[in-house]
């Protein structure tokens, strides 16, 4: 699936858990920039609570956030 892919491209996977899925580590193995699952999951979250509450979520928090999601996420079996 990567085999043509350049080193530039940015790869996406909308898996939460594992947080470097097979794609990602492929994609990382060539090279490129990846944006885990959680990630995104963050950037959603801060974006929905700044529309209904009108306060910001600072990127020290989304970085808790997202450490809190992997350690909930890695223990779920």
């Amino acid at each position: 699936l990567l085999n043509n892919i350049s080193r530039r491209s940015i790869v996406a996977e909308m898996v939460y858990n594992p947080y470097h899925t097979k794609l990602l580590q492929s994609a990382i193995n060539k090279g490129c920039i990846v944006v885990p699952g959680i990630d995104m999951l963050m950037e959603q979250a801060a974006e929905s609570f700044i529309l209904a509450f009108g306060l910001k979520v600072s990127n020290s928090e989304k970085r808790i956030l997202k450490e809190i999601a992997k350690k909930a996420l890695s223990e779920e079996k």
